[in-house]
């Protein structure tokens, strides 16, 4: 995740080096720093499916044959 988080930000550094003149461009460039912000504190709060031991499908069967009874 860090690895996503640095090369987004440098990106939109580098956008906002471009448009540095434009203070609506800029404007925009940092509602979308905190839009990524915001994505990336989302992320990171997703649990850590690779570590689970389920198996889906054995659960599906299970609540089909205790909906049958």
């Amino acid at each position: 995740m860090g690895n996503m988080r640095t090369g987004l930000h440098q990106h939109l550094a580098r956008l906002d080096e471009i448009f540095a003149t434009r203070g609506d461009y800029v404007q925009t460039l940092q509602f979308m720093q905190q839009m990524v912000d915001n994505v990336i504190k989302q992320l990171l709060g997703l649990p850590d499916w690779d570590g689970a031991k389920v198996d889906l499908a054995t659960i599906a069967d299970q609540a089909a044959s205790i909906e049958y009874y």
